[in-house]
């Protein structure tokens, strides 16, 4: 019951997720803060989570991966608000990045960000 309430409630999230991971082939699962992580490879130069699904070219840095699992436990949080309340603002705080061309510390020092490294245990300084 509880599993199916999860399911529920990060629903869109867990729908787009599903329909990505036909096109990226599976990596590893691995049970992170509690909540099983499915990682998918993809062939971008960013990573991405939605839902339990972490999308990631496999040459990341593990704290990397772990910021992503920060995500998937974000959404938890969230539920149905995730893509408003985490994806909106973490998309537009990547485009004002390269915008501005700064940098990483820059980039990890914003919410939602900072929130997803707290999760994860990552300290700012890791991202110089």
């Amino acid at each position: 019951m509880k599993r199916l309430l999860l399911i529920f409630w990060q629903c869109p999230q867990l729908i787009i997720g599903l329909f990505l991971c036909l096109f990226f082939r599976y990596w590893k699962t691995e049970k992170i803060n509690g909540i099983d992580i499915e990682f998918r490879e993809t062939k971008f130069r960013f990573c991405f989570s939605l839902g339990k699904y972490v999308f990631a070219p496999k040459c990341v840095p593990k704290f990397v991966l772990m910021h992503e699992a920060g995500h998937s436990v974000q959404s938890v949080y969230t539920g149905l608000f995730y893509l408003i309340v985490v994806g909106l603002p973490s998309v537009c705080l990547h485009l004002l990045k390269k915008l501005k061309k700064k940098d990483a510390v820059w980039y990890h020092s914003h919410y939602p960000e900072n929130w997803a490294d707290r999760i994860s245990n990552i300290k700012l300084d890791i991202w110089k």
